[in-house]
């Protein structure tokens, strides 16, 4: 399977992570690369909210970034980086009257179970800017990137989503 990697560059993790004001920023980390290039490819993979396994961060705040890097260290050396961006998951929780998890709208769901019998959904491939490894201070950032856009299948998840 070719992975679809745009680049990959020597830069900072608080340069590769943005400065944009205009997305929620989620971070994850994982120990082999391998499963870093399958969530660009695939999408993220979570049970219920992606909450459960990402920090979410704001970009402006240096030492909530700092503490994320130096609490996960030891969950992975790679670091997914999730950008969401704020008027998508505003236009689309304005459509749903109940409130909704904004990556629900955003995910497939998966017939594939847990332990505790829930499913996994995997939150779209066009919200991964890519991945850093820390060892390297190397950012590899995915060609599916694009935090803002409109899809059709984000109305279908709308209609089927569950109060």
């Amino acid at each position: 399977m070719e992975f679809s990697i745009l680049k990959k560059e020597t830069i900072s993790f608080r340069d590769f992570i943005g400065y944009e004001k205009d997305v929620y920023i989620h971070l994850h980390n994982t120990f082999t690369e391998q499963i870093a290039k399958t969530i660009i490819n695939e999408g993220f993979r979570f049970v219920k909210s992606i909450d459960y396994t990402t920090d979410h961060v704001t970009n402006s705040c240096e030492e909530e970034i700092n503490y994320f890097t130096l609490k996960r260290k030891y969950y992975g050396k790679y670091t997914i980086v999730i950008h969401i961006g704020v008027e998508l998951a505003k236009y689309y929780a304005s459509i749903h009257k109940d409130k909704i998890l904004k990556e629900l709208v955003f995910s497939e769901k998966s017939d594939e179970t847990n332990e505790d019998d829930m499913n996994y959904h995997f939150l779209n491939k066009q919200f991964i800017k890519g991945y850093y490894i820390h060892e390297t201070e190397e950012g590899v950032y995915s060609s599916f990137f694009d935090p803002h856009k409109k899809l059709d299948v984000f109305h279908e998840n709308i209609e089927n989503i569950e109060p």
